[in-house]
């Protein structure tokens, strides 16, 4: 089992739920599913936006996500790698 603090569940949770995601807030089936905008402050409403950065940090450094450049208009993306598709499927 991968052991995550409460915020990262938290976080993983915001990026596979968001509503602007492939699975459109449903329940992702597969690593495939998750990606959405990198727009922080949607993804957790207990933390604080700097909480959010950190631990999306904390998350890329465990390799858990990728943070990517969509175009200009769009900003940045995010989405799951396998082993972070795998942590969310432990704790959800």
């Amino acid at each position: 089992m991968t052991v995550l603090s409460k915020s990262e569940i938290e976080v993983l949770g915001g990026i596979a739920f968001h509503e602007y995601g492939v699975s459109q807030g449903k329940y992702p089936t597969s690593v495939e599913e998750v990606g959405t905008y990198l727009w922080v402050s949607d993804f957790s409403e207990t933390l604080s936006v700097e909480e959010i950065e950190e631990t999306l940090e904390s998350l890329v450094e465990k390799s858990l996500i990728n943070i990517y450049d969509l175009s200009e208009e769009s900003g940045k993306g995010v989405d799951f790698t396998q082993a972070g598709y795998d942590a969310f499927v432990e704790y959800y």
